[in-house]
C-alpha cells in the first residue's frame, strides 16, 4: 500500500548513511522501497538535481505540510539538530508552511548542507554537531568579546542567547580557564510578525496568515578573570641617553630685592603617543607647541624654582581605566625618551634653579600595575644599593636624580613649599569648586594641576594682628585638548593650557600669582608674544630613540611648519 510523502519521511531521507552526492539516487530508491507517493517529484521538477540539498530537503518538508502531516515535525527534526527551543518553534513554523527560512533556521540548515546524512561520532549525531557549530558560529557575530591579559569582558545585545554560561560557550572561551567575577542581565520581549500557510487554494496556491507574537530577547555584560593568572608582559625598557643640543638663552637675570623670588610651575603635558596600526608613525597626545611655549616663558623669566606638578607622562598603556586600544602599545619607550628631552632642556636652560618633580596620578599607574599584576618587579632596587630608588620606577625611568630634580613622592601627599605661604601639589579633585576647596582644605596658597583647568579663587584670612590673602590655584594644562586625543572620561573636555608663575618672598608669607594662558601656540604675558617654534627635528636627531627609529619623531600636524 503506497502512502503519501509525510514529515516523518523527511526524517528518513535526513537518517540515510549517504553521500550527499548521491542523495537524489538514493531517494528515489528509498522513496520506492518503501512505497512513498511521489508523483511529482523526479529529476525534471523543482528539486532536481540543479538544486542543493538544503532547498531539497525544505521543499520536500513544504511537500509534508502540503499532503497535511504535520505532527512530530518540531521535536524531532530539531532535537536532532541541537536547535534551541525558541529556534525550534521558529522552525516548525517553517515546516508549517512558511515560504522560506527564518534566519535562524537558515543558520542551521547552511552548516548541514554537506551533512545529510548521520554520521555517528562518539555517539552524537554529526549532523548536531555540525548544527551546533554554524549556530555558535552566527552567535558569535553577535557577541563582543575583549581580553585583556587576565581580565575578559563578553558583551551581547539583542539576542535570544537564554544563559550567561551558553554566552560563555559561544564566546568561546574556556570554563577551565575562565571563571566569571560579574554578570549584568537584561531580559525582554520583542514583538513580531509570523506569517503561515491558512490553506491552500485548488490551484495549490498558499493563502497566509499573519499573527502578532513576541519573542524573548537578553542583553549581557559579563565580566571573567584567569582561573591561573599569567604574569602581564612588560615592553622591554631601555636607559635614555639625550644631548641637549640647541636650547633657548635665558634673558640676563634681572636684579632683584633681597629676599624675592620667582617660581614657574609646569603642569600636565601627559607626554604620551598613539601609534598608528596602518603606518606604525607616532602620534603625540602632548602638545609640544605648549612645551615650547614654556621653554620660552621660562627663559623670559629666568625662574629661581621649577616645580613640575606631575602627569609629566601619560602611561596610557599602563592603567586599566579606559578602554585599551592597539594605539597605545609600543609608546613607552618613545615616551620616556621625549619626556626625559623636554626635562632636560628646562633643567640645563636654567642651571642655578630648584627643580622639582611632584608625581601625579599618571605616575601612580606604573606603581599600581606593578602591584597589581607583577608584584615580583615592585619595589626591586639594584644589588646592594638599597638607598636608590626601585628599577621599576619614574624617578628611575626618565633619570630625575642625573638630571637635577628633587622627587616628592609618593602620590598623592608629595608637595613643594616655597614659603610658609604658598606650595605645590598635583591634585586629586578635578571638581568645579576646586580652587575654594584648596583654600578652605589647606588654608594658604595652593597651586595644583590635575584638572586640566586654569582657575584661581582669592580669599582673605583673618589672624589676631594680621591679614593674609591666600589663592586657591589651577594650573590648566600642556597636554592636547583637541577632542578625542588624550583618554579621557569624555569626547570635548573643559580644558585650558597654561603655566602659573609666582613671585615670593623667601622665608617669609607675601607673594603673588600670575595666570599664564597658552592657546594654539600663542602666549602673551608681561608685554611679550610667545610663539611655538618646530621641535620635532631637534627632538628626533638629539635622542638615541629619534635616531633608530625615524618615523618615532615625524613633524607633527599639531606642530608649526
Amino acid at each position: 500500500m503506497r502512502s503519501s510523502f509525510s514529515a516523518d519521511h523527511v526524517l528518513d531521507i535526513l537518517s540515510l548513511d549517504v553521500d550527499p552526492n548521491s542523495f537524489y539516487e538514493v531517494f528515489f530508491s528509498e522513496a520506492g522501497r518503501k512505497g512513498i507517493d511521489l508523483p511529482a517529484l523526479d529529476e525534471s521538477s523543482d528539486l532536481g538535481r540543479d538544486k542543493d540539498v538544503v532547498q531539497a530537503v525544505s521543499a520536500l518538508a513544504l511537500r509534508a505540510v502540503k499532503n497535511g502531516q504535520y505532527g512530530g515535525s518540531r521535536a524531532e527534526m530539531c532535537r536532532d539538530r541541537g536547535i534551541s527551543s525558541d529556534k525550534a518553534y521558529r522552525l516548525n513554523k517553517f515546516l508549517r508552511g512558511a515560504e522560506v527560512f527564518s534566519k535562524e533556521a537558515d543558520n542551521v540548515y547552511t552548516g548541514c548542507q554537506r551533512y545529510v546524512s548521520y554520521h555517528r561520532e562518539d555517539g552524537e549525531s554529526r549532523l548536531r554537531v555540525v548544527a551546533q557549530e554554524k549556530a555558535s558560529d552566527a552567535y558569535r557575530e553577535q557577541i563582543g568579546v575583549d581580553v585583556s591579559g587576565n581580565e575578559a569582558t563578553i558583551t551581547a545585545s539583542d539576542t535570544d542567547i537564554a544563559s550567561v554560561d551558553d554566552l560563555i560557550g559561544y564566546a568561546g572561551l574556556d570554563e577551565n580557564k575562565w571563571r566569571r567575577v560579574d554578570s549584568n542581565v537584561k531580559c525582554y520581549e520583542q514583538g513580531m510578525k509570523m506569517r503561515e500557510i491558512l490553506k491552500f487554494k485548488d490551484n495549490g496556491e498558499p493563502i497566509y496568515v499573519e499573527r502578532k507574537e513576541s519573542q524573548q530577547l537578553h542583553s549581557f555584560h559579563v565580566k571573567l578573570e584567569r582561573k591561573q593568572v599569567k604574569p602581564v608582559e612588560f615592553e622591554p625598557l631601555r636607559p635614555v641617553e639625550i644631548s641637549v643640543t640647541q636650547q633657548y638663552e635665558a634673558d640676563p637675570p634681572q636684579r632683584r630685592p633681597d629676599g624675592l623670588k620667582t617660581a614657574l610651575f609646569v603642569p600636565d603635558p601627559q607626554i604620551g603617543f598613539r601609534r598608528s596600526q596602518r603606518t606604525g608613525r607616532y602620534s603625540p597626545i602632548h602638545d609640544r607647541r605648549a612645551l615650547d611655549v614654556m621653554l620660552q616663558v621660562a627663559a623670559h623669566i629666568d625662574p629661581d624654582d621649577i616645580i613640575v606638578l606631575g602627569d609629566w607622562l601619560d602611561m596610557t598603556n599602563w592603567t586599566k581605566k579606559y578602554t585599551q586600544s592597539q594605539e597605545f602599545r609600543e609608546t613607552t619607550n618613545p615616551a620616556l625618551q621625549e619626556g626625559k628631552w623636554w626635562l632636560q632642556n628646562l633643567g640645563e636652560q636654567h642651571p642655578g634653579a630648584e627643580k622639582h618633580y611632584l608625581l601625579g596620578n599618571h605616575e601612580d599607574r606604573v606603581r599600581n600595575s606593578l602591584i597589581n599584576h607583577y608584584g615580583q618587579a615592585y619595589n626591586v632596587r639594584p644589588g646592594g644599593r638599597m638607598e636608590e630608588p626601585p628599577l621599576m620606577s619614574i624617578r628611575t625611568m626618565l633619570e630625575l636624580d642625573d638630571l637635577g630634580y628633587e622627587v616628592s613622592d609618593p602620590y598623592p601627599q608629595g608637595e613643594v613649599w616655597l614659603n610658609d605661604a604658598v606650595k605645590g601639589i598635583h591634585g586629586e579633585s578635578a571638581a568645579k569648586r576646586v580652587c575654594r576647596n584648596l583654600m578652605e582644605k589647606h588654608n594658604v596658597t595652593t597651586i595644583q594641576g590635575h584638572n586640566h583647568r586654569i582657575e584661581m579663587k582669592s580669599s582673605t584670612m583673618q589672624f589676631r594682628d594680621h591679614q593674609q590673602p591666600i589663592h586657591g590655584v589651577t594650573a590648566g594644562c600642556l597636554c592636547r585638548t583637541d577632542p578625542g586625543v588624550v583618554p579621557a572620561v569624555s569626547n570635548r573636555m573643559d580644558w585650558q593650557q597654561g603655566l602659573v608663575a609666582v613671585q615670593y618672598e623667601e622665608g617669609g608669607t607675601d607673594h603673588s600669582v600670575d595666570l599664564i594662558r597658552i592657546h594654539e601656540g600663542q602666549c602673551f604675558f608681561r608685554g611679550q608674544v610667545f610663539e611655538a617654534q618646530p621641535q620635532a627635528g631637534q627632538i628626533r636627531s638629539d635622542t638615541d630613540f629619534g635616531e633608530k627609529m625615524n618615523s618615532v619623531f615625524p613633524v607633527m600636524e599639531r606642530e608649526p611648519a
